[in-house]
Order: C-alpha cells, then sequence, then structure tokens
C-alpha cells in the first residue's frame, strides 16, 4: 500500500522555478485540488512556499487574510512576475504565500489547481 500510495501522490508533484529578480529558485511543489486561496484584493491564486527558500528581506510584500478549518491570520504573501512549472511558463498572475513549514514529505511548496489552468 505505501508505494501504491506513493506513486498517486507522485503524480501531484511537480518543479518550480520561481525567478526572484534576477535569481532563479528551483522547488519542489504538491498540486492541492482542495487548494483554493486566493488574495481577496485582485484574486490572484497564491502558491505556498516555505520561507526558508525565498530571500524575501528586501522584496516589497503584502499580507492576505486566511481561513483554514485550524484558524486564521494573515499570510506574508510576494508578488513574483515570472515562474515555470515543469518547464512551461505561468501565464496567470499570482502570489507568492511564504509559510514556515510545509507537512508533506520532499515537498517545499503547495501549488494552486488555479495556477495549473494558466499553462
Amino acid at each position: 500500500n505505501y508505494f501504491k500510495n506513493r506513486a498517486i501522490i507522485n503524480n501531484f508533484i511537480y518543479e518550480l522555478d520561481v525567478c526572484i529578480d534576477s535569481e532563479v529558485v528551483n522547488i519542489k511543489a504538491f498540486l492541492d485540488t482542495g487548494n483554493k486561496l486566493k488574495d481577496p484584493y485582485k484574486g490572484r491564486p497564491i502558491v505556498l512556499v516555505k520561507e526558508e527558500l525565498i530571500d524575501y528581506k528586501d522584496i516589497k510584500y503584502i499580507l492576505v487574510p486566511y481561513n483554514t478549518v485550524s484558524g486564521g491570520g494573515l499570510l506574508k504573501c510576494i508578488n513574483i512576475s515570472k515562474m515555470e512549472v515543469d518547464g512551461i511558463k505561468c501565464k496567470k498572475k499570482f502570489l507568492i504565500g511564504l509559510v514556515p513549514s510545509i507537512n508533506i514529505d520532499g515537498v517545499d511548496s503547495i501549488i494552486n489547481e488555479k495556477i495549473m489552468e494558466g499553462l
């Protein structure tokens, strides 16, 4: 069962290349079809990324309110102009939401399903 479940999970893992200024960060990401997170201001989908992977100290960010089953709060988000998913340029405008951790083994990001519609 472990190998069967792992094979199913692997079908939802993608390689992200996120361009921040002139630096490209390569990130393994999981496509979460239940992730409907978007900013309430402009409706942009939000891709969650471990904050340790992005040097956002000198980047302007916005705070986006969110609600989950376990609570809510404000999510620090940055606007990234370019991202590729498995080598295909993302055409949608989106935000990167910075989170302390991702609780899925082997991935450092969770992709919003709306991002995949823009490929």
